[in-house]
C-alpha cells in the first residue's frame, strides 16, 4: 500500500474515532459531546506541537495534515524527552478514554470505535513505521 494513502487512511480512522466518541457522548449530553469534540481537536493540535515538531521528516509526513500543522509551530530539534512522550500519551488518553464511559452503553458504537483504533494502529505499525526515517520516534525500527 502506498505510504501516503496509508497515512491518510490512518488519519481518517482517527477522525472516525473522535466522531464516534462525539456521537456516543452526545447521545447523553449534546453539550458534553461538543465539548469533547473541541477538546479532542485541541489535543490533536497540541500533539503536533509536542511530538511532530521534533520529527525530522515532517515536511514529507505521510499523515499529511499533522506534518503541515507541525510546520506552523516553531521547530524543535533533538530526541524526544520523557516529558514529550508522557505529554503525547496524556493527550491521546484525553482523546481515547472519556468516550468509553458513554460508548459502553452503545455496543455498536463501542465496537466501531475500537475497530477504527486498532486498524489505525495496525496501518501505522505495519505500513508506515518500517520505512519511517524519524530516528527519534520510539516506534522507529531502524
Amino acid at each position: 500500500m502506498n505510504h501516503i494513502a496509508c497515512g491518510i487512511v490512518g488519519l481518517f480512522l482517527g477522525i472516525c474515532v473522535v466522531l464516534t466518541g462525539t456521537v456516543g457522548i452526545s447521545m447523553n449530553s449534546f453539550f458534553f459531546g461538543i465539548l469533547y469534540l473541541i477538546i479532542s481537536g485541541i489535543c490533536a493540535i497540541l500533539v503536533t506541537n509536542v511530538f511532530c515538531t521534533k520529527c525530522p521528516i515532517k515536511t514529507s509526513c505521510v499523515h499529511v495534515l499533522p506534518g503541515f500543522i507541525a510546520r506552523i509551530w516553531p521547530e524543535k530539534k533533538g530526541p524526544y524527552t520523557t516529558s514529550d512522550l508522557l505529554l503525547t500519551i496524556i493527550l491521546f488518553a484525553i482523546i481515547i478514554l472519556p468516550p468509553q464511559v458513554f460508548l459502553i452503553a452503545y455496543p455498536g458504537l463501542f465496537v466501531f470505535f475500537w475497530i477504527c483504533m486498532i486498524l489505525a494502529a495496525i496501518c501505522s505499525n505495519r505500513f508506515l513505521c518500517p520505512d519511517c526515517k524519524n530516528q527519534f520516534c520510539p516506534f522507529c525500527r531502524k
